[in-house]
């Protein structure tokens, strides 16, 4: 045998060697830079979305502990602070009615009236009734009856509650993840679960990740990346784009029902109820910058929702316009988790004190001294 024929099977072993060593290092080089990753962005950016006095119950899905405080955060946000007082609102006062006679508010409804992952003074509860004191002359009362396991009964069942305090104005707030889920507590309508996108994927990659989650967040800084990848996701997208879709038509056809049974409760107990529409991201960012594309319609669902609105007697107003306005309506979110960030929360808070402001007969209602429910008018 020829020393080239001794060889040959030393190189070939040394080659198979080589094909199952070195991609082996490589994967553990990969898994451990990634494993530093996602600990180094666990330390930096903590989270904790549950909140330890929430507990179980079998109408609304959850409430909130009397008298309990408890601490929350968002990973793209603060540390939280959470207070409820003595029937579980979130708010600084007490249930009972103010004996100096300010005005109160009662919030209900979904997790952005809630202030979820929000400080307290930041939600735009609080910054409304601290903003409305100067319309009205005097402190402002509120009581925040919000929560975040959102489906359409619980929000009518949460305005029961917030009817309870005898209110002089309540208020919620309206999203299109409010529409798009089901009433029946289904996530998502059967089209929306059938659609597949780039999207869609991703958030269910980030699910567990911090890391990817941070590295989300920081490409969603550039709003034409979000958008891009939101008009794919099918359905869900399809409230952004005329004429709207039969899914979309059968929603707003069911949310019609809800504010007419809001509105008929509130008119008995002698509240005006005030609804503010608060934009997805990507709406927000249409309406800025892209809202011209061809089939494109950033304020089509908010406009059939204010006419809704109006004909159910319920003052509504439209953060878009205000959240188009800002430099990067990015910053108005936690560009991952989807709610409005602190700084969202400004904005809705000073589109509803303007709507309040520009309407002399809710002002008027709501700030004059509480009379009981016998002795206030209907709504508008």
């Amino acid at each position: 045998m020829t020393d080239a024929q001794r060889l040959w099977p030393r190189l070939l072993r040394g080659l198979g060697h080589d094909l199952v060593v070195l991609p082996a290092i490589a994967l553990a080089t990969v898994l451990t830079v990634l494993g530093c990753a996602e600990i180094g962005c666990r330390a930096a950016y903590p989270e904790r979305t549950g909140d330890a006095c929430a507990i179980a119950d079998p109408v609304l899905g959850l409430r909130f502990k009397a008298n309990c405080a408890s601490r929350s955060k968002a990973a793209e946000g603060p540390w939280v602070e959470n207070v409820y007082n003595d029937c579980g609102s979130r708010s600084a006062t007490a249930c009972a009615p103010p004996r100096d006679g300010r005005p109160r508010l009662a919030i209900f409804g979904n997790s952005i009236s809630q202030g979820y992952l929000i400080p307290y003074d930041d939600s735009y509860g609080v910054r409304l009734a601290r903003d409305a004191a100067a319309l009205c002359h005097r402190p402002v009362d509120v009581q925040n009856f919000a929560r975040e396991t959102y489906d359409w009964r619980k929000t009518s069942l949460d305005l029961d509650e917030a009817l309870n305090v005898n209110p002089d104005l309540v208020i919620t707030t309206v999203i299109p993840l409010d529409l798009e889920t089901d009433p029946e507590n289904n996530p998502h309508g059967p089209q929306a679960h059938a659609e597949s996108s780039i999207l869609k994927k991703i958030s269910e990659l980030t699910t567990e990740s911090r890391a990817l989650a941070i590295a989300k967040s920081l490409f969603y800084k550039n709003g034409n990346n979000f958008v891009k990848l939101y008009l794919s996701y099918g359905e869900k997208a399809n409230f952004l784009r005329e004429p709207m879709s039969p899914f979309w038509e059968r929603r707003l056809v069911m949310f019609d029902g809800l504010l007419q049974e809001i509105a008929d409760k509130a008119r008995r107990r002698g509240a005006p109820v005030l609804l503010a529409y608060v934009p997805q991201q990507a709406q927000a960012l249409l309406a800025a910058g892209d809202g011209r594309q061809p089939g494109i319609a950033p304020y089509a669902l908010s406009a059939r929702i204010a006419a809704l609105a109006a004909r159910h007697g319920i003052y509504f107003v439209d953060a878009t316009p205000a959240f188009a306005r800002e430099p990067n309506p990015t910053d108005l979110y936690f560009r991952v988790d989807g709610h409005p960030s602190p700084k969202g929360q400004h904005v809705i808070a000073e589109v509803i004190r303007s709507k309040i402001a520009s309407s002399p007969d809710l002002r008027d209602r709501f700030c004059r001294a509480p009379a009981g429910p016998s002795g206030r008018g209907g709504l508008n």
